[in-house]
């Protein structure tokens, strides 16, 4: 049980209050003593209102924070207001936004380096993630002067996840996240409720011939991270097909269409590669142009122009629904391993990155007049 003593300024006036806190856990009770008509109204508006920051001291006068901090529960007597929450993040010391640093590890991430006896500690640049060995794990660290508050540390974090995401294709999570005073010294870490972040530390195992140099991973790492504020409604979109499960097959196939058209469509380059392929009739590119020219730049795929359309015709009976209209099973795959190897040789061209599980290989089938209706995907699917 850590205690404390906070101070709170309610209407230009300072109220006492007492913290508790249990190690190890989320809980934290505040207790403000009834002095005044300030310590009712001071509880009744902390209460249900997520609170920054709440920094107290201990009885040995040792400096403790936490964070993001909802009161859910009241109880109050003539004597004191109780209020009863939870909280996302427990500091030893002062807040180390602005100075010191961060370091974050998944479980499995010493499995896709090839080099790891070469990974040595080395002089963080403010403006980089580094890989560096810590005993027997590999951490990614960085420096927090560029870290302002906790909302956008976790916006970071959450890109990187994305990034190991993308180029392992499977979901990733979180193992731990510490931070470090400029000496090195262990001061605080984030703890994550199931329903705020990531709890299951998961990451494949990868095999000989897909691991990487160290220094070609943090490279892209670093160039993911530069370039996701242009493109991040289309990570948003294919984030989708990679964490949601009990969805269907349909349901995935229009998610990579989505997310591969708005890329091309951000993109200059593209967008007027597929503008120049438009028929007279059409306003606006559709997706067999965006494919064209992706492919023309690419070449992602050896085959005629034409199968491109049966990728239009699953994504028009697939957003609309129309139960009148259906498409043959080898359209249907042909439509679904284009846009799949399309989007993710586009996203690898544009971002600068290259997946380090692929599963791109597959082969264009005879059309035929069998039908197909829509069916559950399994969660095993996901992963193929």
């Amino acid at each position: 049980m850590i205690e404390g003593k906070a101070s709170i300024t309610y209407k230009g006036k300072a109220l006492e209050a007492y913290v508790q806190i249990q190690e190890g856990s989320l809980g934290v009770e505040l207790i403000i003593p009834v002095i005044s008509s300030e310590s009712f109204e001071c509880a009744e508006e902390i209460y249900a209102t997520i609170i920054k920051q709440i920094a107290f001291f201990d009885k040995d006068n040792n400096l403790y924070s936490i964070e993001n901090v909802l009161f859910f529960t009241r109880v109050f007597n003539l004597k004191e207001n109780r209020l009863i929450g939870r909280f996302e993040t427990f500091l030893r010391g002062v807040s180390l936004y602005g100075r010191g640093f961060i370091q974050i590890h998944f479980i499995g991430m010493e499995e896709i380096f090839l080099d790891l006896n070469e990974i040595n500690k080395r002089k963080i640049d403010s403006s980089k993630w580094v890989f560096q060995k810590n005993g027997d794990r590999i951490i990614i660290r960085h420096d927090l002067r560029i870290i302002k508050n906790l909302n956008e540390l976790r916006k970071i974090i959450n890109r990187v996840i994305d990034y190991w995401g993308f180029t392992l294709g499977v979901e990733v999570f979180l193992d731990y996240m510490i931070f470090e005073t400029e000496e090195g010294e262990n001061v605080g870490r984030i703890i994550y409720d199931s329903d705020i972040n990531y709890m299951v530390p998961k990451m494949i195992r990868v095999e000989d011939r897909y691991k990487q140099p160290y220094n070609k991973i943090e490279q892209e790492l670093n160039k993911w991270l530069t370039i996701y504020p242009t493109y991040h409604e289309v990570i948003d979109i294919w984030r989708k097909t990679l964490h949601c499960k009990g969805v269907t097959e349909e349901d995935i196939f229009i998610w990579r269409c989505q997310s591969f058209e708005l890329l091309c469509s951000l993109n200059v380059e593209l967008r007027k590669s597929a503008n120049e392929k438009m028929a007279p009739e059409q306003k606006y590119p559709n997706i067999c142009n965006y494919l064209a020219a992706a492919n023309e730049r690419l070449t992602f795929l050896n085959c005629d122009v034409s199968y491109f359309q049966s990728v239009k015709k699953a994504r028009d009976i697939y957003t609309h629904y129309n139960i009148k209209k259906d498409i043959g099973e080898s359209e249907w795959k042909n439509a679904n391993n284009i846009i799949r190897k399309a989007l993710y040789r586009t996203m690898e061209e544009l971002f600068s990155v290259s997946r380090i599980i692929k599963n791109d290989f597959f082969f264009l089938m005879f059309p035929n007049e069998e039908g197909r209706g829509r069916r559950k995907i399994m969660e095993s699917d996901l992963f193929k």
